[in-house]
């Protein structure tokens, strides 16, 4: 197993120095998989094929640095345990509706020193109804029909939409705000009175800091309403 997941993670460009912690957590699977039905894979060499680099390839797709995700039905913990053993820097949440599982996932984590990880015990529907678009990312690996999973992941995303018309509205304001500072100290400079902008200059800033405040809960509609699928 530990040259097949070696060679593979090479060939993803993925750092090997994890590789005795993926393992490591192969063989906590495989022990732990002789009481409870954690995994119909049980082949050495499949594990690591099928299990711990079919998730790692997600590292290749998107980069999960600094980012939070819920891994929806993560029953044994792919791809979630493999993405984190992988890469440390993103806040990692593990839910499944099986309490057995989620036990002994928390238990893993514990003994193998995973930082930054949350095992939570709830059906997908509804945790997403108390946890609505919390998360940056959501991942599932052989839950449901792909629409289905789509429409339930959706639930757990934070809208692109809002965040990034949030963030324009915000930096418009500050963007407005500096340049005004900007002239009244050029003024000083050449000597010329600031005066005459004065009452412009109040009225530019009062305005941009009233958008801020007013122009975000419109954002925060439009995305309840259709954000998810204008970001598609």
């Amino acid at each position: 197993m530990e040259a097949t997941l070696r060679d593979g993670l090479a060939a993803l460009g993925l750092p090997s120095p994890a590789a005795p912690q993926l393992l490591e957590f192969a063989r906590r699977l495989l022990e732990k998989n002789q009481v409870m039905n954690l995994t119909a894979i049980t082949e050495a060499k499949d594990v690591a094929t099928l299990h711990l680099l079919d998730c790692a390839a997600l590292l290749t797709m998107a980069d999960f640095r600094g980012t939070s995700v819920v891994d929806v039905g993560t029953g044994a913990g792919f791809p979630g345990m493999v993405l984190r053993i992988l890469e440390a820097d993103f806040d990692l949440t593990l839910l499944d509706s099986l309490g057995k599982r989620v036990d002994w996932l928390r238990e893993t984590c514990d003994d193998m020193g995973l930082s930054r990880v949350t095992c939570v015990h709830a059906r997908a529907e509804e945790f997403a109804g108390e946890h609505r678009q919390a998360y940056d990312m959501a991942t599932s690996r052989a839950v449901a029909a792909l629409p289905l999973l789509e429409f339930a992941l959706s639930a757990f995303r934070q809208s692109y939409l809002r965040k990034s018309i949030g963030a324009t509205v915000f930096s418009t304001a500050s963007a407005l705000i500096l340049y005004e500072i900007l002239v009244f100290f050029v003024s000083l400079v050449l000597g010329r009175t600031y005066l005459s902008r004065f009452p412009v200059a109040i009225l530019t800033w009062l305005m941009s800091l009233l958008a801020i405040p007013v122009l975000y809960p419109v954002c925060r509609a439009i995305d309840r309403i259709g954000g998810e699928t204008w970001r598609e």
